[in-house]
Formats: structure tokens, C-alpha cells, sequence
């Protein structure tokens, strides 16, 4: 094997080591995001670590949303019909204080559009979402989110 070839063959090795499973992509970004939503008062969407995680398309409707939830609200002090009334990631109000540490892989499914990523929230597991996830180069990243079950 020439030196070229023995390059490229450790630069796909390395690349595909580091690589995640978009269930692994997933769980990795709902932990993140219930730490920092618990932890901080930090804007976590329009913070630039979300991008890590979620779609650029996908964060700038959200942004635009919230940008124009609140010019509408300055200007009329009532909220818009448009507004979200829930958090967009986890599809709640309010997020239980052991869901950060308790995210369970319920299961997947792989369609053509997204790798559907089934998750439960708790130790009751009582919270299900499915976060809708798509390749951006070699990360996978969230692309929309669907409530499938709820305690509340």
C-alpha cells in the first residue's frame, strides 16, 4: 500500500470512528439541551451551540417565530395566535427535573425524509417524542420534533 493510500484509508477510519448514529446524535442533543434549559437562563435557541445540533433551516423559522412573537407583543402587549404556547423541543411547559439524566431510546424508524428517533423522558418514560433527524455532512441533526405521547 503507497503512502497516499495508507493516508486515505486512516483519514475514513478516523472519520467514520468519530461519526454518530443519528439514535446516539439524538440523545446527545436532549440531554444537552434539558441541562441548559434546567441550568441556565441562557436563550438556548438563539444561542450558536444549538447549531451543533439542529438544522440550520430548522432554527431560523424558530428564530424568525420568536423574533416576531415578541416584536408583536411589544407592540400590542398581548401574544400572537402565532406564538408557541410549548417549548419546541420538548413539547411541554415544563420539563421534570430527572428527564435530563432519565432519556431513554424507545425506538427507530427510517423513512425517507428523516431517521425517526423514538424517546422517552423520565424515569416513568410517561413522555415520548420523536426527533426527525437528517445527515448535514457527517452529523446528524435535528430536524423536527414530534410529540407522540405525554404524562401531563
Amino acid at each position: 500500500m503507497n503512502k497516499l493510500n495508507a493516508a486515505f484509508m486512516l483519514l475514513i477510519s478516523s472519520t467514520a470512528s468519530t461519526a454518530s448514529t443519528a439514535p446516539q446524535s439524538a440523545l446527545e442533543f436532549n440531554k444537552w439541551y434539558l441541562e441548559k434549559f434546567q441550568n441556565t437562563d441562557e436563550y438556548t435557541v438563539g444561542s450558536k451551540a444549538i447549531e451543533k445540533f439542529v438544522m440550520a433551516d430548522t432554527l431560523k423559522i424558530l428564530r424568525k417565530n420568536d423574533a416576531d412573537t415578541w416584536a408583536y407583543e411589544k407592540k400590542t402587549g398581548d401574544m400572537p395566535d402565532f406564538a408557541y404556547d410549548a417549548d419546541y423541543f420538548t413539547k411541554t411547559q415544563d420539563i421534570s427535573e430527572d428527564w435530563p439524566s432519565n432519556i431513554t431510546l424507545v425506538s427507530e424508524l427510517k423513512d425517507p425524509i428523516c431517521y425517526n428517533v423514538y424517546l422517552a423522558f423520565g424515569k416513568d418514560k410517561k413522555h415520548i417524542l420523536a426527533d426527525c433527524m437528517v445527515k448535514d455532512g457527517n452529523t446528524w441533526k435535528v430536524r423536527s420534533v414530534t410529540k407522540i405521547s405525554d404524562d401531563q
